[in-house]
């Protein structure tokens, strides 16, 4: 037992000193706004976000990672704002980071495209 309290310890500190997984930047904060308020100003401040998080991601310095659905979520209000190659981009980044979201993100898809045809 004394010997593998020490041990124990060691992984404990070790756990501790680890970065978190992913990067968040300041999602919290735009998405509540955004969700409050439901406006273009706050509706800019999340595409802001969600471009400074996924370029920070992207640096090659940084082992983080944007959380699962920021990438599909940024996809969709790109395609929103009419900037559907890019949008489209993000959302297969997120299959790629998330392969879990795939089944999800096709039939989101399906439902843009059919409403895009009924119009």
């Amino acid at each position: 037992m004394k010997k593998v309290l020490p041990i124990f310890m060691a992984v404990i500190f070790l756990a501790s000193c680890a970065k978190p997984l992913y990067y968040w930047g300041n999602y919290n904060e735009a998405s509540y706004k955004h969700l409050k308020d439901l406006d273009n100003r706050s509706k800019r401040k999340l595409l802001d976000s969600y471009a400074k998080m996924i370029e920070k991601a992207e640096k090659k310095s940084t082992r983080q990672v944007p959380p699962p659905g920021v990438y599909a979520d940024y996809g969709f209000l790109l395609i929103e704002e009419g900037r559907a190659t890019q949008g489209e981009r993000m959302l297969e980044k997120e299959i790629e980071l998330y392969p879990e979201s795939a089944i999800f993100i096709a039939l989101v898809l399906k439902m843009i495209n059919g409403e895009e045809e009924e119009q």
